[in-house]
């Protein structure tokens, strides 16, 4: 205890010699980092602590975006509201940092609780000399999330979650059984079936080592293990025991009356915070939880960009650069306009953080800042791996602005340019940029062709990253040709499996979502509703708002699949507004759709505006139902002559792509203009309603 000093602020006790938080006495489990934050808020009371400060401090030598902090803070005031939720403790101060406005009292160590011993309250205490290994995630790498086309690699590593467990090919990991504590008997199937549902998804990816469910039971029935110990001392007793190096320690019990599926990850030198998931049922809260896990237990690739042969002579412009590209990968937008502006201020003709500021605009939504940006770096007769980076960003606001045609004539001039080039991972961004806009385009033969060439290149290269981008776009283009395929379902498993590795998480939901549709078209509603949960948390964590605004499609389709039209226009109106002008593509899909669900509840009088609206862009979607909505409508409005005319001309537009689904619109159309009278009409299925 000698020379040990702590401070006290709202009943906590903080022991920075120890890492240790408690709250009336009663140990907090969390991360090293909020630790750490702490220990520096406390050290200055009401005294504004900067950003600045926080990262070097922090993260010293290492390259990391605002965004880490951001989540830092939020994990510790999480924490913090826990146990005093009506008391503020961290104040922001816009632009500059952080300030802790508590009364802090240091206590001396005669003070400090001494009933609790360190080897009790944390059983692998760490020595001055040991503490430098507290914090895993300042030695573990993650994988940069590469939203872009990229020809470089970074030389550092960039912390992608401050309270991410890493677990590296050599971790062996055991889930134990789930602690089930809501006195039901009819959840005590959870304390070995959810042991046994995430031991086996973990089991499917040969990187992790993960002992098999019989095991741990044959292992923990011969061992003094008790599931009500802390959490320490059940990862001593079961990793000395069966040789772990991470434990999953699960539990169920209830909350508010809903049942709450909750896991700590715990190693040597790291615990996690406890991941709460709520829920109206068992195992949908379940479900959530195994999804949360996967992401937290894969393996992180490391996929570098070395940014050296970019740097300008300037070396103040250049941190700014490289802290700007850091932000640009970690999808942190806003951070990543500010510091490359502050790169172009400090020099005004670094080219390349003038090409990165404008790719980070698109990302933004910003498309005439982007242009403009570009426009000027074109005019600096750049070099060939420029002209490939500002072509590729060209055809991307392009193909964001719905503008199709126009994005693959740019991108096929540039392969042709590359045919002759040792460039295979640009080679094979713009092969899937071209087959992304035939899928759009509706050209799916062209789609596939492409795509099917842009993942051989991205194996051959070993770009694991780039060829799960492809086969989420493959997945795509199968599902259009045929729904709920099984070909596009494993493009989307596959595409999922390898983000995970990856901790791409944006893109891992877009192939969630994928699945998820999946879901609901075999009639799977909860499942589906629960991964669309999954799947708002993950685009809320990637800051993308287009996602978000994908979210609300899915749920306007899962209400329509249910039969509540009126909860799927609400949501597809909300996507609706929301999209605007910048997510042309949403903007497009859900003009339709609203069309749609106003023809099947017979108020027509929206629907011209919202076709008008649709006509704007180039999206194309050859779904029946989408794409025979103007047929529809005017068979809805009795003029059933029309309605067989505007069919025909889809039927000779389509070609081959013409279904029997097409097929049935028409036969309906037909049927009704042959005997002069209009039937009632199911405009989502095609088919007429059966009479009463």
């Amino acid at each position: 205890m000698d020379g040990e000093q702590s401070v006290v602020f709202a009943g906590f006790t903080l022991n920075p010699q120890r890492q240790q938080l408690q709250f009336n006495g009663q140990q907090l489990d969390t991360y090293a980092k909020v630790i750490d934050f702490l220990v520096l808020l406390t050290a200055q009371p009401d005294q504004l602590v900067t950003k600045e400060h926080i990262l070097d401090t922090l993260w010293p030598e290492q390259f990391v975006s605002e965004a880490s902090i951001s989540r830092l803070v939020s994990d510790t005031r999480q924490l913090l509201a826990q146990y005093a939720p009506d008391v503020t403790f961290i104040q922001t101060v816009r632009g500059k940092g952080f300030r802790f406005v508590q009364p802090v009292t240091d206590i001396a160590p005669a003070t400090v609780a001494d009933d609790v011993p360190v080897s009790e309250a944390r059983p692998d205490a760490v020595t001055q000399s040991e503490k430098k290994y507290r914090n895993p995630l300042t030695v573990l790498a993650i994988a940069i999330a590469v939203l872009g086309i990229t020809g470089w690699f970074l030389t550092s590593y960039f912390s992608n979650s401050s309270n991410t467990l890493l677990v590296d090919n050599e971790a062996r990991i055991v889930v134990l059984p789930v602690n089930v504590t809501t006195g039901d008997v009819q959840d005590s199937w959870a304390e070995f079936g959810v042991m046994s549902m995430l031991t086996q998804q973990l089991r499917e990816f040969p990187s992790l080592q993960v002992t098999d469910t019989d095991s741990v039971i044959r292992g923990l029935s011969v061992i003094p293990y008790a599931s009500e110990a802390s959490a320490d001392r059940q990862f001593e007793a079961v990793c000395q025991a069966l040789g772990c190096t991470t434990l999953v320690i699960p539990s169920l019990s209830i909350q508010g009356g809903k049942p709450q599926m909750s896991y700590q990850l715990v190693q040597r030198t790291f615990k996690s915070p406890r991941y709460q998931f709520e829920h109206e049922d068992v195992m949908s809260a379940a479900r959530q939880m195994i999804s949360h896990a996967m992401q937290q237990l894969m393996p992180r690739q490391k996929q570098r960009l070395e940014l050296q042969p970019l740097y300008s002579d300037n070396s103040q412009a250049n941190v700014q650069f490289a802290l700007g590209v850091s932000a640009l990968y970690h999808a942190d937008y806003p951070t990543a306009i500010q510091t490359l502006s502050m790169a172009v201020e400090q020099h005004a003709d670094f080219f390349w953080a003038k090409a990165y500021l404008a790719d980070a605009h698109y990302r933004q939504g910003n498309y005439e800042e982007a242009v403009t940006l570009i426009d000027t770096l074109q005019e600096a007769s750049p070099s060939f791996r420029a002209r490939l980076f500002l072509g590729n960003l060209q055809s991307n606001i392009l193909y964001a602005s719905g503008e199709l045609a126009a994005s693959i004539a740019i991108t096929k001039s540039l392969l042709d340019e590359l045919k002759n080039a040792n460039e295979p991972e640009w080679l094979g961004s713009f092969l899937m940029n071209t087959g992304s806009s035939y899928t759009s385009l509706g050209e799916l033969d062209n789609a596939t062709m492409y795509l099917r060439q842009a993942i051989d290149v991205f194996v051959e290269a070993k770009l694991g990253l780039r060829e799960a981008q492809a086969r989420l776009n493959l997945g795509n283009a199968l599902f259009l040709q045929s729904p709920n395929s099984a070909a596009a379902f494993d493009q989307y498993e596959l595409s999922a499996n390898l983000f995970r590795e990856f901790g791409a998480n944006a893109y891992l939901a877009y192939a969630l979502t994928a699945q998820a549709q999946y879901k609901r078209n075999i009639g799977r509603f909860t499942d589906a509703s629960t991964m669309l949960d999954t799947i708002t948390e993950l685009y809320q964590q990637a800051g993308d708002q287009e996602g978000l605004l994908f979210v609300d499609i899915e749920r306007a389709d899962l209400a329509v699949a249910q039969q509540d039209l009126q909860t799927g226009l609400v949501y597809a109106q909300k996507a609706y507004e929301g999209a605007g002008d910048q997510f042309t593509y949403v903007r497009s899909y859900t003009a339709a759709m609203q069309s749609l669900l106003y023809l099947e509840l017979g108020e027509l009088a929206p629907i011209e505006a919202l076709l008008a609206e649709q006509d704007k862009y180039q999206w194309f979607d050859p779904r029946a139902n989408f794409v025979l909505l103007r047929a529809s409508l005017a068979h809805r409005r009795g003029d059933l002559e029309g309605a067989v005319t505007l069919a025909r001309k889809v039927k000779q537009s389509l070609g081959e792509q013409w279904t029997d689904k097409h097929q049935r619109y028409l036969d309906c159309f037909v049927h009704d203009a042959q005997r002069n009278q209009r039937s009632a009409m199911d405009y989502m299925q095609g088919r007429f309603k059966p009479t009463n």
